[in-house]
């Protein structure tokens, strides 16, 4: 019984070391600007807008420079739509200063208001 209850709290020593450690790398996509065909945001109870390649490239900076924090569960405030030349797509989801893609991996961008100036941004866009 009692070797049982040690090898327990060793697999979950060991699993719990893992998983700050491991988090750093989940979900970590690195993504080249220039092969960034589109981005578009999304808003809580608006319609999809398009970004500028100038607002583009900014997100595609601050997520290529996000901190990973590990797991996490939110409700997202924000969808981002990239559109890859090679024909890709990839979804994110974004609240606050805080981001994640399908998985519940989450980093965190530099900027607080990061997703709020590029709705805004997206607002004169066509």
């Amino acid at each position: 019984m009692f070797i049982d209850m040690i090898g327990f709290a060793t697999i979950v020593i060991i699993s719990s070391f893992c998983l700050s450690a491991c988090a750093g790398q989940k979900g970590k996509l690195l993504i080249d600007s220039a092969q960034v065909g589109s981005v578009d945001i999304e808003k809580q109870g608006f319609k999809l807008r398009h970004l500028n390649m100038q607002d583009a490239t900014k997100f595609v900076k601050a997520l290529n420079g996000a901190s990973s924090i590990g797991l996490c569960k939110y409700a997202p405030e924000y969808w981002i739509y990239l559109r890859l030349n090679d024909g890709r797509a990839l979804k994110y989801r974004a609240n606050g200063r805080t981001i994640k893609a399908d998985n519940d991996y989450c980093f965190t961008v530099s900027e607080d208001d990061l997703f709020l100036r590029l709705w805004s941004a997206s607002e004169s866009q066509p």
